[in-house]
Parts: C-alpha cells; structure tokens; sequence
C-alpha cells in the first residue's frame, strides 16, 4: 500500500484514540487511496485470456499446371556448381492438355547460377523456335530473370542482363512469348533433366519420354490428369 494514505489514516486513528478528536480524511487523499488500491490490485489479478483459436487457412497446394487453349508451356531448370564446370540446362514442353511434348538437355558456360539461368533461358528460346511453336509460356524458378525479362526492378549482373537481351531478339519470332517465375515445386521434371546434363550432354526426345522420367513426369502432373507417354 502506498505511503501517503496509510500515514493520513495513521494519523486520524491516533488523535481519536489520545485526544478523543475525529479527523476527517480528505476527500482526494481518499480517492487516492482507492485509486491506488485498484492499481495495486489490478496488476495482480489479470483479465482471462481467450484461448488462441486454431488457424482456418490451409497451405496452398503448389503444382505445375496446363498452359492455356493453343499454347505449350516449356518449364527450364539449371545445375550449377562452380564457375570451372559447365552449366547443366534441362527443359520440357508440354501441351494445353498436359501431354509431354518434348524435353531436352543441353551445357552451357556460366560463373555463377545467375547467368546459368540466363544461358538457360536463352536455351529454352531457341530451342522452341527450332521446334516452330509459336505460342510459347516459359517458367523459370530463379525469379530475378522472370524479373528482368519483364522489365522489373531487380539486381542482375551484367553478363546475365546482356544474355537475356540476346535472347529477347526472338520474342518477334514467336506470335506469343512469356516467361513468368514458379516455385521449384512446380519444376521437378527440368531440375532433373538439368542435373543430368552433366553425363547426358545434349540428348533431345521428342513425343516418347525417356524411361527414367516417367515417374516425376506423372508425380509432377497427376493434378492435370496427364496421360504419360510411352517409354523408349
């Protein structure tokens, strides 16, 4: 209990006692007294809690999906691992229906992941210009060449703006180009072409996947209710 008031009400109880006098408490002391009482209180005895209610929004589910009406999407994906190695670059393409069109590796030079992505890019262009697909969507994990290429703000190196620019030199070839950036989840099927690179070099297979990719080819795609090709 504060000072002030217990001394104030000391006080009035030993006149009443030794002189038979009544002080009265002043009125603001008083209220004082009481005020400070419920502070004095209230940090003791907290307000109940509610319980934390458990969270009612579920995880998004982040999947490959079909491009849309007339369009093939490619999906590219690289390896690196030191500026003395090659870059290992892995694409596939595939229909409006989800249907395995092609897939294809291919190396390139690169001194960091960065510009192995650009080299990938620019890979995954010419390769569908060879292909003579004219309605293209490209997805790429590394968002800052998503980024680039559609001329928002990001911190690219150099050599890999240049690549890039290399590559957009194409985008009149095409009566549609895209490139939009994906998490990695939807970009399985490249990421293990690209990390075949390395002992496959350049391999190339067009309407028949090869065997070992069938099994990340229907994981990746059940969602499309794709039908997967034959093996070779």
């Amino acid at each position: 209990m504060p000072q002030i008031p217990s001394w104030t009400i000391w006080k009035e109880r030993c006149a009443h006692i030794f002189t038979g006098k009544t002080i009265s408490l002043p009125i603001d002391i008083a209220k004082t007294a009481n005020h400070l009482t419920s502070q004095h209180l209230g940090k003791h005895h907290k307000k109940p809690t509610q319980p934390a209610q458990p969270s009612t929004h579920l995880p998004i589910t982040k999947t490959w999906l079909a491009p849309p009406s007339s369009f093939v999407k490619i999906n590219m994906d690289i390896a690196f691992y030191s500026e003395i190695k090659p870059v290992g670059i892995g694409y596939v393409m595939r229909d409006d229906n989800g249907i395995f069109l092609a897939a294809g590796t291919s190396r390139a030079c690169g001194r960091n992941a960065e510009e192995g992505e650009s080299q990938g890019l620019k890979c995954a262009i010419q390769w569908a210009y060879v292909l003579g697909y004219n309605k293209i969507i490209i997805e790429t994990d590394c968002k800052t060449v998503a980024d680039f290429w559609n001329h928002q703000a990001t911190n690219i190196g150099r050599i890999a703006a240049n690549i890039i620019i290399d590559a957009q030199y194409y985008i009149s070839s095409f009566d549609s180009l895209s490139v939009t950036h994906v998490d990695r989840s939807c970009n399985k099927v490249a990421h293990l072409l690209a990390t075949s690179a390395h002992h496959l070099r350049d391999c190339f297979w067009e309407m028949e996947a090869p065997t070992w990719l069938l099994g990340l080819l229907q994981e990746e795609l059940i969602t499309c209710n794709i039908q997967v090709p034959d093996a070779l």
